[in-house]
C-alpha cells in the first residue's frame, strides 16, 4: 500500500499525483491468498479468439419446457443463448437435462485458462506487492467459483465477468505498480519506470498529474542527469565531447557558472579519449569557442589537436584543420603558435601548377585569417587571388576567399563588408551548377557565413539544396542548435535520431527538445521519444534541452490569422481593412501566392504610415517563400550517390520542372519586394532581400538571361542605396555576359541615373553605326527606359524627344514593335492615357516583359482619374500569372470606386464578390488608403 508522505523528495513522480487509487482494506483478502498456478499451454495461445457461434442453440432445447434449474437459465441468458425463465419455473426432471456439448466445455476450458494465463502475466510484471481493493477481491471470488463449478456454462459466464472486471483494473494495477516501483529510486530509474507504464496505458487519467510533477523539477534535477547520461556515453560516440556543450550552456542559464566550467572541464577531459581523429580536432575547436571556456588551457588543447591532425588522411583536409586552428590560437591569444599552425597548413599544399598552389596558400591564409583579421585583410587576398589569374577552372577558389572574407565581416559585424563579400561569392556561385560536385562542397562555407551573421534561415536554403547528407547535416543541425524555430518540423525526430554520429547532431536535440517544450509539446511524449535515442550523449543532451526550457516560461506561438476580427471591416477606418487583408492573406493556402499577397499589404501599410504592419507583412513574405523552399525539399527525391562518392540529383526527375517553377516564384516576388523596400527607403531590409534574391536566383545554374535580369536588378538596388549601405554594382563584377555597354544602361536606368543612361546611350553608338546588327534594338530600348524616367518626373518635353526617337528607331526597323510596350508604360506614366492604351503592342521585351506592365500603369492613371470602371476592364486583362501587377492595379480601382458615392453594404458586397484572394486583398487596401 503506497502512502502519502509530508515531504517527499523532489525526484518522486509520485509525490504529486493522487492518492485516491491506493487505498486498501486489511480485512481484504490479499493477493498472496491467489495463485494462479496454470502452465501455459502451447497448443492454447492467450490471445486466442473463440467464436461466438460456437455453441448452438436449438429452437427444440428451448421450447421444450425440460427441467432446467433456474440458475442455469439464467447464466444462459448472460451467455446470449436463451431469455432466463422466471422465478417460480418448475425445474426439469434430471432425465430432461441436456449434457452440455463438447464444444462449449472446450470453450469454458480454454476461457478459464486464457484468464489464468492473464492473470499470471499481470501477477509476474505490473502487479504491486499488497494491491487490493473491493474490485480485486469481487474479482478473485468470481475466480475461484469458475475454479470450483464443473457446470461449462458457469464457467464461461463467471470467467467473462471476472475478466471485463479484471480488465477495468488493469490501469489502476499499473498505476499502483509504477508508483511502488519508482518510489525511492533514481530520477533516470524513475523515468524509465513511467515511460514504460505510459506506453501500456497512454491514455491514463493520471499522465497530467505525472507530467505536472515533471515540469516542477528544479533545472538541477535534469542537468544532474544529464551528466550521468554523459558519463556512461562511449568514446566511439561522435558526440562523447560535444554533448557536455548543452550542458554547460544550460549551467549557465541557471546561474551556476561553477557547474558550466565543470561541464566544459569533463569536455576537455573526454577528447583524448575519442577515436575518430575528425571528430577530436572539431570538439576541439567547439570546446574552446564556448561561453564557459577559460583560455588558461587553450594552449594545451590546441597542441593536442595539432598532433592530432597527423592522424588525417587527406592532405587538403589536414592542412584545413591546421588553418582552422592557427585561427582559434589567434583568437585566444597564442600568436607564436598561430604563426606554427598556418605554416604547417600551407607547406602540406603541393602542386605542379605555381599559380594554382600559390591561390590554394592564400585560401588557407584566407581561412586563419578569417578568425581575428579584419575583412578587408582578406577581400585584399581575394583580389590578390583574382591578379593570378581568373577563370572558370579557379573562380571556385576565389569564391571561396570571399566566404571567409564574410565570416570575418560577420565575426566583426561589419554589415558593409559582410554584402560586399556575400555578393561577391553569390555572383561567382550564380554561375556555376549550386548541385553539381565540387560546386556544392564550397556552398556549405556560404552557410557558415550565414550563420555567423545569425542569418540562419539563409543557411538552412543553402544547406537543404546540398544533395551530399554529409555536407547537408552538420549545417541543418547548427541552424536547429541554435534556431529551432527555423527549421521545418517535417520528419525531425527520425533525422535527429540518425544523426547521432554527426557534427552538431548532439547539441541539435537540446535545441529541438527545448523549442518543441517552448510550443506547449507534451513533457512525456517528448520523454518517449529520448527514450529510443539511440546514443547516451544524444539523450543527455536532450535532458539539458529539457533543463534551458524550464528556465523561462513557455511561449505558444499562434497563428496569425486566429487573432484577427472576423466581422466587416468599417471602411471608414484603415486599420480594420489592413486587418481584414491580412486575415485573407493568412488563409492563403499556396505559399507563393500568399508571399505576393503580402507584398501588397506591405505597401499599403508602409503608406498608411503603419511600421508594425509593414514590418510584419515583410516577415510573413520571408516566411512564405521559405515555406515554398519546403515545398520544393518535400518533393525532391533523394540524391544519388555516384561510383566516385559524390552525390547528385537526377536531372530526369518529373520533379525538376515544377521545382523550376517555384523557385521562379520565389525569385519573382523577392526581386519585388527589394525593389519595394528600396521604394520606400528600407535599405536594411533591402540588402537582406538581395541577399535571398542572389542565392535564390543562382539556383537556376546556368540560364543566362535569368540571371542577367535577377543580378541587373541586383546591381541596380545596390546603386541606389550606395549612400545609405556603402555597397554599389562593383561588388557584383562579373555578374552578367550581356554585352557592358547595354547592360550598364539597363543598370543605369533601373538606378534612376538619367546621366548615366545618357551616357551609355552614347556609348551604344548613333543611329546607323551600330556593327552588330542584332544589338541594334539596344539603342531603342534604353530610349524607352529614358521616356519612363522623364514621364516619373513630370518632365513632359523630354519624355516626348525620348519617346520620339524610340519610335524612330522602331519605325526603322532597327527595333521590334514589341518596344511600344515600354513607351506606353511611359504614356501612362505622362497622362496620356489614349495614346498609352494605342501602345499595348503585342510580344514582350527583354528583361522588361509583356503588356501586363504598362497595363497595370494604365488601369492606375485611368483610376487617378476618375475612371474607375475603364481601370477595372484594363485590371481584369492582367494574367493570373502576374499577382503583384493585378494587386497594384486592382487596388488603384477600390481606391477610385471608393471615392465615388457607393454605399459601404455595396462596397463590401463588391469586395467579397471576388474569388481570387490577391484581389480581395488589394481591394481592401485601395479602401484602406481612400480612407485616409
Amino acid at each position: 500500500m503506497l502512502k502519502r508522505v509530508d515531504a517527499p523528495p523532489p525526484n518522486d513522480l509520485h509525490a504529486i499525483a493522487d492518492d485516491s487509487h491506493s487505498d486498501s482494506s486489511e480485512t481484504e483478502r490479499p493477493v498472496e491468498k491467489l495463485n494462479p498456478g496454470v502452465k501455459n499451454d502451447p497448443s492454447n495461445a492467450a490471445n486466442e479468439i473463440i467464436p461466438e457461434d460456437v455453441v448452438e442453440v436449438e429452437e427444440e432445447d428451448v421450447a421444450s419446457g425440460g427441467e432446467y434449474t433456474e440458475v442455469r437459465e439464467q447464466v444462459k441468458a448472460i451467455m446470449g443463448m436463451a431469455p432466463a425463465m422466471p422465478k417460480g419455473t418448475p425445474a426439469p426432471l434430471p432425465e430432461e437435462i441436456e449434457e452440455p456439448s463438447a464444444e462449449i466445455s472446450l470453450q469454458a476450458k480454454r476461457m478459464l485458462e486464457s484468464l489464468e494465463r492473464k492473470l499470471k502475466v499481470l501477477v509476474e510484471t505490473d502487479f504491486p506487492a499488497g494491491y487490493s481493493s473491493p474490485q480485486w477481491t469481487e474479482f478473485q471470488s468470481l475466480l475461484e467459483s469458475a475454479r470450483a463449478t464443473d457446470d461449462p456454462q458457469a464457467i464461461i459466464a463467471t470467467t467473462s465477468e471476472a475478466e471485463a472486471l479484471l480488465q477495468k483494473q488493469i490501469p489502476d494495477i499499473r498505476y499502483q505498480k509504477f508508483r511502488q516501483t519508482a518510489k525511492g529510486r533514481s530520477l533516470s530509474d524513475q523515468l524509465d519506470s513511467l515511460i514504460a507504464f505510459r506506453r501500456k496505458n497512454p491514455d491514463h487519467a493520471e499522465l497530467p498529474k505525472l507530467e505536472e510533477s515533471l515540469r516542477k523539477l528544479p533545472q538541477q534535477k535534469w542537468l544532474n542527469l544529464a551528466a550521468e547520461k554523459m558519463r556512461s556515453a562511449s568514446p566511439d560516440e561522435s558526440g562523447f565531447t560535444e554533448g557536455w556543450l548543452p550542458i554547460a550552456g544550460a549551467w549557465q542559464l541557471t546561474g551556476n557558472d561553477a557547474e558550466a566550467r565543470e561541464a566544459i572541464r569533463q569536455a576537455k577531459d573526454s577528447i583524448a579519449r575519442m577515436t575518430t581523429v575528425e571528430r577530436a580536432i572539431e570538439s576541439t575547436i567547439d570546446v574552446c569557442q564556448h561561453e564557459s571556456f577559460t583560455s588558461h588551457d587553450s594552449q594545451r588543447l590546441i597542441t593536442e589537436a595539432q598532433q592530432l591532425c597527423g592522424q588525417v588522411s587527406h592532405p587538403w583536409s589536414r592542412s584545413s584543420y591546421l588553418a582552422n586552428l592557427s585561427g582559434l590560437a589567434r583568437q585566444l591569444g597564442s600568436e607564436s603558435l598561430a604563426s606554427t599552425l598556418i605554416d604547417q597548413s600551407t607547406a602540406l599544399i603541393v602542386n605542379d601548377n605555381s599559380k594554382d598552389r600559390e591561390r590554394y596558400i592564400l585560401v588557407q591564409r584566407c581561412r586563419a585569417a578569417a578568425w581575428t583579421a579584419p575583412p578587408a585583410q582578406i577581400i585584399a587576398m581575394c583580389e590578390q587571388m583574382e591578379r593570378i589569374g581568373y577563370n572558370r577552372n579557379n573562380k571556385l577558389t576565389i569564391c571561396l576567399g570571399y566566404m571567409h572574407a564574410a565570416m570575418a565581416a560577420a565575426r566583426h559585424a561589419d554589415e558593409r563588408a559582410f554584402l560586399n563579400a556575400m555578393f561577391e561569392a553569390e555572383t561567382i556561385l550564380a554561375s556555376v551548377d549550386h548541385q553539381s560536385s565540387p560546386n556544392y562542397r564550397y556552398t556549405g562555407h556560404l552557410a557558415t557565413a550565414n550563420m555567423l551573421r545569425r542569418r540562419y534561415r539563409a543557411a538552412l536554403i543553402v544547406g537543404n539544396n546540398i544533395p551530399d547528407p554529409e555536407i547537408r547535416a552538420p549545417i541543418l543541425f547548427r541552424v536547429l542548435s541554435n534556431s529551432p524555430q527555423d527549421v521545418p518540423a517535417a520528419n525531425l525526430r527520425s533525422v535527429l535520431a540518425a544523426g547521432g554520429q554527426v557534427r552538431y547532431g548532439v547539441t541539435a536535440v537540446a535545441g529541438y527538445v527545448e523549442h518543441q517544450l517552448r510550443l506547449g509539446e507534451s513533457l512525456l511524449d517528448l520523454l518517449n521519444w529520448i527514450h529510443e535515442l539511440p546514443r547516451a550523449s544524444q539523450r543527455a543532451s536532450a535532458m539539458a534541452g529539457i533543463a534551458r526550457a524550464l528556465v523561462a516560461p513557455t511561449n505558444v506561438v499562434k497563428d496569425e490569422g486566429d487573432q484577427l476580427k472576423t466581422e466587416r471591416p468599417n471602411l471608414e477606418s484603415s486599420d480594420e481593412l489592413v486587418q481584414a487583408a491580412e486575415k485573407v492573406a493568412s488563409r492563403i493556402e499556396d505559399s507563393a501566392e500568399a508571399a505576393f499577397a503580402w507584398l501588397q499589404i506591405a505597401r499599403t501599410s508602409h503608406y498608411l504610415g503603419h511600421t508594425a504592419n509593414y514590418r510584419n507583412a515583410v516577415k510573413q513574405i520571408h516566411n512564405r517563400c521559405f515555406q515554398t523552399w519546403t515545398r520544393i525539399w518535400d518533393a525532391r527525391p533523394a540524391a544519388k550517390r555516384s561510383y566516385d562518392g559524390t552525390y547528385y540529383y537526377s536531372s530526369s526527375s518529373n520533379h525538376r520542372k515544377q521545382e523550376t517553377h517555384l523557385v521562379g516564384r520565389i525569385v519573382a516576388c523577392l526581386r519585388h519586394l527589394s525593389e519595394l523596400q528600396t521604394d520606400l527607403g528600407d535599405a536594411t531590409g533591402a540588402m537582406d532581400t538581395s541577399l535571398y534574391l542572389a542565392n535564390a536566383a543562382g539556383f537556376s545554374g546556368g540560364n543566362s538571361s535569368y540571371l542577367n535580369l535577377n543580378f541587373l536588378h541586383l546591381e541596380a538596388t545596390a546603386n541606389r542605396l550606395r549612400d545609405r549601405t556603402g555597397v554599389g554594382a562593383d561588388s557584383f563584377t562579373p555578374s552578367h555576359d550581356a554585352p557592358k555597354a547595354f547592360a550598364r544602361s539597363v543598370i543605369a536606368a533601373w538606378s534612376d541615373d538619367i546621366p548615366g543612361l545618357k551616357t551609355e546611350i552614347v556609348k551604344l553608338g548613333e543611329r546607323g553605326r551600330i556593327v552588330d546588327r542584332t544589338q541594334s534594338w539596344h539603342i531603342a530600348r534604353a530610349y524607352g527606359e529614358l521616356a519612363i524616367l522623364y514621364a516619373e518626373r513630370a518632365s513632359i518635353d523630354d519624355y516626348r524627344t525620348a519617346r520620339r526617337t524610340a519610335v524612330s528607331e522602331i519605325n526603322s526597323g532597327r527595333a521590334p514593335n514589341a518596344i511600344k510596350l515600354m513607351l506606353a508604360l511611359a504614356d501612362a506614366k505622362a497622362g496620356e492615357l489614349a495614346l498609352a492604351e494605342s501602345s499595348l503592342a503585342t510580344g514582350s521585351v527583354q528583361w522588361f516583359g509583356d503588356a501586363s506592365r504598362p497595363r497595370t500603369e494604365l488601369a492606375r492613371a485611368l483610376a487617378k482619374d476618375g475612371q474607375w470602371e475603364k481601370a477595372m476592364k484594363q485590371a481584369q486583362q492582367i494574367p493570373e500569372k502576374y499577382p503583384i501587377y493585378r494587386a497594384n492595379a486592382w487596388e488603384a480601382v477600390a481606391r477610385a470606386r471608393r471615392k465615388v458615392s457607393s454605399t459601404q453594404l455595396e462596397l463590401q458586397s463588391w469586395a467579397e464578390s471576388h474569388d481570387s484572394p490577391v484581389i480581395k486583398i488589394a481591394i481592401l487596401c485601395g479602401f484602406a488608403l481612400a480612407a485616409e
